[in-house]
C-alpha cells in the first residue's frame, strides 16, 4: 500500500486500522456505559431492566446477568468478553506492537501505559467503583487520539488509523441509534445524546428541548457535530479517496456507490414517519457493513478483487 511516497504493508495498515477501532470502542463503551451507570441511579427496575436488554444487544453480550451494574461489570472488566473495555485495550496494544513503526512514540508510550494500568486492574481498587474506571479510560483514549492527531504524518499510516476511528464511531452510534428506537420512552433521547458528548452540543445547535425527531435530525444529519452519522461518513469517504489514490490504477479499484449514495441520501431533510426512519436506519447499517467488507477486501487482504459482491463478514466486532 503505498500513499504519497509511504509505503505500508497490509498487515501494517490492518493493524493500525484495528487499533484506532479499538482505541474508539473503548472510549465510546466508556462513555455509554458511565451514563446510564448514572442514570440507573434513583430509577426504577423497568429502566435497568430495558438498559439492560438494550446494552447486552448493543455491545453482543450474551450472558444472563441478575442487574445492570453486573452487566456493566462484565462490559468493563472481563477480558474473556470479546466486547469489554478491557479485551478492546488488551487488543489495541497488541496492534499497537504489529504496528509501533508507523505511530508515533508518544502515541505508543500512552497505549503502553493504558494497557498496562487496566490490564491489573480489579473492582476493588476503584475506590469509587467503575466511574473511575471509565474516567480513565476516556481520558487515556482521548489523549491517545489528540497525540496521533499532532504527532503523526498525514501518511497511509494516519489514513487507516482514522478510518478504524471513524468506522467504529459510525458502527456504534447505528447500533445504539437502532436499539434506542425500539424504546418508547422520551427519556432515553437524552441518555443517547448524553452517551456521544452531544446533549450540550444538540442544545446550542437547535436552541430547543430534547425530542425524538429532533435528536434523530441532529445524530444523523447534523454537519457541525462531528459524531453525527453524516459528519462521520463525510470524513470516510475522504480517507478511502486517499487511500484509493494510492493502489495501483490497473487494479481498477474505486469508491463502491453504497458511501456517496447514503451520504447524498442524508443530504435532503429526514423524514418524519417512524416507518422511514426505520428503513433509512436499516439501509445505512447494511451499507455499513458492506463497506467494512470493503475495507478489508480491497486494502488487507492479499487475494482482494475489483469487484464488489463480497459476502458480509461477520466478525465487525472482533
Amino acid at each position: 500500500m503505498t500513499s504519497r511516497g509511504s509505503i505500508v504493508l497490509a498487515r501494517t495498515a490492518e493493524s493500525l486500522y484495528w487499533l484506532g477501532r479499538y482505541m474508539e470502542r473503548s472510549e465510546s463503551m466508556a462513555r455509554i456505559l458511565d451514563v446510564h451507570l448514572h442514570e440507573i441511579i434513583g430509577s426504577n427496575d423497568d429502566n435497568e431492566a430495558r438498559w439492560s436488554d438494550q446494552m447486552s444487544t448493543v455491545f453482543s453480550f450474551e450472558r444472563n446477568v441478575e442487574s445492570f451494574d453486573k452487566l456493566a461489570l462484565g462490559l468493563s472488566l472481563d477480558e474473556t468478553v470479546p466486547s469489554s473495555i478491557r479485551y478492546s485495550i488488551e487488543r489495541a496494544y497488541e496492534n499497537a506492537k504489529s504496528a509501533r513503526d508507523a505511530i508515533s512514540l508518544e502515541y505508543w508510550e500512552l497505549i503502553n501505559v493504558a494497557f498496562g494500568r487496566v490490564s491489573r486492574y480489579t473492582l476493588d481498587q476503584f475506590g469509587h467503583g467503575l466511574f473511575t474506571f471509565y474516567s480513565i479510560i476516556k481520558e487515556r483514549c482521548a489523549q491517545g487520539r489528540g497525540l496521533a492527531v499532532s504527532t503523526m504524518n498525514r501518511d497511509a499510516a494516519w489514513h487507516f488509523l482514522n478510518l478504524g476511528y471513524n468506522v467504529e464511531q459510525l458502527d456504534i452510534l447505528l447500533r445504539l441509534i437502532i436499539e434506542k428506537r425500539r424504546s418508547k420512552i422520551p427519556e432515553d433521547w437524552v441518555v443517547v445524546l448524553r452517551s456521544i458528548g452531544g446533549h450540550e452540543a444538540f442544545l446550542r445547535a437547535t436552541n430547543s428541548p430534547v425530542s425524538e425527531i429532533g435528536s434523530l435530525n441532529f445524530l444523523i444529519q447534523e454537519r457541525i457535530f462531528p459524531r453525527s452519522i453524516l459528519a462521520t461518513m463525510l470524513r470516510i469517504s475522504n480517507i478511502v479517496n486517499e487511500l484509493l489514490r494510492g493502489l495501483d490504477e490497473s487494479q481498477g479499484f474505486s469508491l463502491p456507490p453504497e458511501l456517496p449514495r447514503q451520504i447524498a441520501r442524508l443530504e435532503y431533510p429526514l423524514a418524519s414517519e417512524t416507518g422511514e426512519i426505520d428503513l433509512l436506519l436499516d439501509d445505512l447499517w447494511s451499507s455499513h457493513l458492506l463497506m467494512c467488507n470493503f475495507y478489508y477486501e480491497t486494502f488487507f487482504s492479499p487475494l482482494s478483487k475489483s469487484n464488489f459482491n463480497y459476502p458480509l463478514r461477520s466478525e465487525v466486532w472482533r
